[in-house]
């Protein structure tokens, strides 16, 4: 599964890694990477099988909590996906990427059930932890620009995301919407 993973051959080694899996479930690593898999696959149902599957083997793996919680966001199940990304959140990391990410994560499941305060509470504490995550910038700022209030500050974000993201047609969208 490693080699094929290196050499780019996602789906050959999704097939190595769970076949890993069925002769020992207990290699924490080829969780990781089954989940990644999928994940990049945007295979979202299986995500949250297989996330869930391997929360009980090692219920304590904050990327496992972060996958598995982004998945339940993509199939619209935000108040799952808030349960298990604040559980990632509460489990602790130093890993300041992978808290950027849960953040940024929680920001758009709060929002998404239109829980606006938690929702610019998270985007503030991903931006505190990563000011130039161009990802960030955009979806807060679209989310203010919807929301209508604190455009100026939503156009000082996707200024910024423009310069650290150009010709990204998602970040122009947004800059029309902030501007609109």
């Amino acid at each position: 599964g490693d080699v094929l993973f290196q050499e780019q051959k996602y789906p050959e080694a999704l097939v190595s890694y769970k076949n890993a899996l069925r002769l020992n479930s207990q290699v924490y690593e080829v969780w990781e990477q089954v989940l990644r898999i999928e994940l990049s696959g945007d295979d979202f149902e299986q995500v949250i099988i297989d996330g869930e599957s391997a929360l009980v083997i090692f219920p304590n793996q904050v990327t496992l909590y972060l996958f598995t919680g982004i998945a339940y966001a993509r199939v619209q199940q935000h108040e799952k996906a808030i349960e298990y990304l604040t559980s990632a959140v509460n489990l602790g990391s130093d890993n300041t990427q992978i808290l950027d990410q849960l953040y940024a994560a929680l920001g758009d499941s709060y929002n998404a059930l239109k829980r606006y305060n938690e929702s610019d509470q998270a985007f503030e504490k991903a931006l505190a932890i990563n000011p130039l995550n161009s990802y960030t910038l955009n979806n807060y700022a679209f989310y203010l620009a919807l929301r209508g209030v604190a455009l100026d500050k939503a156009e000082q974000m996707i200024q910024q995301a423009i310069i650290l993201d150009p010709n990204n047609s998602s970040v122009e969208d947004t800059y029309a919407w902030v501007l609109f």
